[in-house]
């Protein structure tokens, strides 16, 4: 999860380096909704976001001062089991202090998903959930599982075989065929892989093309070379 996030931090502007938003590790910083001596629930943590909107919307006042909206924190909405744990965060996003004098933290930014544009990052950017090795197991079970879902039927010996129609050899049926346009293939031979075999056919042809046409270019500019 703080891979796929986009982050702008440190001094300047839109001219900064973009990078990712680091791994899922244990901070003290997130340790909130519970004493520090205690380890946090969910809801104690959907509590705290509560006081921490109102805190800086309200007290600081970054509504008015920064142009900061609810919307900035609307990934608490979606907090669960699935994506927190008490004390985690993402290593690489900084959290932007707009009313502070540095210039290194006053304006850290985020990419937002929602909007399509860059914006302050917030506490609500910085939760995480880290990969568990059940979550790894399963994945790799997963992966493992997988099955080829156009294989052909087991079968000794080509799927179906015969020649390519040519009007020209009239006495052999095996290559006169009427109603069979020359350089096709007959059903009556390939049945169902008939249409396949003509489209394969021609992508061999125009393959064995590409290649003669760059030999005789080899060709070409060796003999030029030469001269």
């Amino acid at each position: 999860m703080c891979r796929n996030l986009r982050i702008k931090a440190g001094s300047g502007g839109d001219e900064r380096v973009e990078r990712d938003g680091g791994s899922c590790i244990k901070i003290a910083l997130m340790k909130k909704g519970a004493p520090a001596s205690q380890k946090g629930s969910l809801s104690a943590f959907k509590a705290w976001t509560v006081n921490h909107m109102k805190y800086l919307l309200g007290k600081l006042d970054y509504a008015n001062k920064h142009g900061w909206t609810e919307s900035m924190f609307s990934k608490f909405d979606d907090v669960s089991e699935d994506n927190w744990e008490y004390g985690y965060g993402c290593s690489g996003v900084p959290l932007s202090k707009p009313s502070s004098n540095n210039e290194r933290v006053n304006n850290q930014q985020i990419f937002d998903e929602t909007t399509q544009s860059w914006r302050h990052t917030t506490m609500a950017d910085k939760f995480c959930k880290p990969v568990t090795q059940a979550a790894i197991d399963a994945y790799e079970e997963e992966t493992n599982s997988f099955e080829v879902g156009c294989k052909v039927p087991d079968h000794n010996g080509p799927l179906a075989e015969g020649w390519e129609a040519n009007s020209q050899w009239k006495a052999d049926p095996a290559r006169h065929m009427p109603g069979v346009d020359d350089g096709e293939v007959s059903s009556d031979h390939f049945g169902d892989w008939a249409d396949f075999t003509n489209c394969m056919k021609g992508n061999s042809l125009l393959l064995i093309d590409l290649i003669q046409i760059q030999d005789l270019r080899l060709n070409l500019l060796f003999k030029v070379q030469c001269n």
